[in-house]
Parts: structure tokens; C-alpha cells; sequence
């Protein structure tokens, strides 16, 4: 589907509602244009929800004008009003289910947003920080095991401290990583608690996996 500017839309939706009241008033009351009033907002359902109320309240405004200016005039059945008010109320009920669907989706890219985030952090500790200390360690084991290098005491005393900060400090890493995913799930399932009909593919339990994996 080709991708419509919203201003663009936003024009074509309001000359498609003229153009659709002009039909309205010249075609006999037996045939209900109504219907083209809801295909005209299509145009603006991508739109904020406060241009899509806008829309709602132009069509119900111009099918409340077409009835007070001419279908008053004309002595027309009972079936004729009920469709016309269940036009207005198909038109007020598709824009609110229109809205609503929206505002889901919104929530749903700030949960994926928020996750993609969260995955990023998560890499960025495990490609910088643990592979940094991991580094230290690597070179402190193959710097003793060089058997044409003679070691001291002291040097062997050094080079125990060494590896024991680096130890400490990749304990750390780890138990800052663990806490970060703890948290990540716990909001993750808060939000799911509030949100049960949003999905969201769940990649930082991937990640909770792999945690429990290295533990």
C-alpha cells in the first residue's frame, strides 16, 4: 500500500466528505450514502486521535445538516430515520475502535522501544565490560605460563592481585548484569499486567535465559 502524507490525507478526507454530503443531498432518500461518510475517514485513521475525532464530528455534523435541511421535509418511514442513526453510530463506534487501535500500537513500539533498549545494554556490558576483564584475566594466566620467563614471589604476588581484581570487578559486571534483567522482566511483566492485549516478542527473557545459563 502506498504511503499517503497526513496532510495530504487530511485534505483528501475532508474534500471526499463534501463531495460525499453533495451526493447525499441530490440522491433520493431511499439511497443511504451514508456508508461513504466512514470510507471518507479512512483516509485520516493513520492520523493523531484528535484529528480523527475531528473527522467523526464533520460526518455525523453533515448527515445531522443533510436530515434538518432536507430530509425533515420529506415524510419518510421509521426504517429511514433508524438508518440514518445507525450510520452516525457506526461512524462514532468505528472512529473510537480506530483510536483505540492506535493508542495499542503506540503502546506496543514503546514496549519494543523500551526491550530494544534493554537488549543494547545488555550487549554493550557482555562486548565491553566483561570481555574487558576477561582480557585481563586471559593475559595474566598466559604471562605466568610462559615457562622462558623467570617469576619471583613478588611478581607471582602481583600478578595474583591483578587477576584478583579483575575477578572482583567481572563478579560485579555479572551481578549488575543479573540485577538489570531481573528488573527488565519485572517491568516487562508490571506492563503485561496492564496492558494484556499488547504482545511483544519477549527478548530480554531470551537474554534471562542465557543469564541462567552462565550462573
Amino acid at each position: 500500500m502506498r504511503y499517503v502524507p497526513i496532510k495530504t490525507s487530511r485534505c483528501l478526507a475532508a474534500a471526499s466528505l463534501l463531495i460525499v454530503f453533495a451526493i447525499d443531498m441530490v440522491t433520493p432518500p431511499t439511497f443511504v450514502a451514508d456508508i461513504l461518510y466512514l470510507c471518507c475517514m479512512l483516509l485520516v485513521f493513520n492520523d493523531s486521535s484528535r484529528v480523527i475525532r475531528l473527522f467523526t464530528v464533520m460526518a455525523c455534523s453533515l448527515i445531522i445538516i443533510d436530515v434538518l435541511l432536507f430530509d425533515l421535509k420529506l415524510n419518510e418511514g421509521p426504517t429511514f430515520w433508524a438508518n440514518r442513526g445507525m450510520s452516525v453510530a457506526a461512524i462514532i463506534i468505528t472512529s473510537d475502535l480506530a483510536i483505540r487501535f492506535r493508542r495499542l500500537n503506540q503502546a506496543s513500539s514503546l514496549k519494543e522501544q523500551q526491550h530494544l533498549e534493554d537488549v543494547q545494554e545488555i550487549l554493550y556490558i557482555t562486548s565491553h565490560r566483561i570481555r574487558k576483564q576477561v582480557a585481563n584475566i586471559m593475559g595474566l594466566t598466559d604471562l605466568v605460563n610462559t615457562y622462558n620467563i623467570i617469576l619471583t614471589k613478588d611478581d607471582l604476588k602481583k600478578h595474583c592481585r591483578y587477576l584478583s581484581l579483575s575477578a572482583n570487578e567481572l563478579d560485579t559486571i555479572i551481578k549488575e548484569l543479573n540485577n538489570f534483567i531481573e528488573q527488565s522482566e519485572q517491568e516487562k511483566l508490571q506492563n503485561d499486567l496492564l496492558n494484556p492485549r499488547i504482545h511483544v516478542t519477549p527478548v530480554v527473557q531470551h537474554s534471562a535465559s542465557k543469564k541462567r545459563e552462565v550462573a
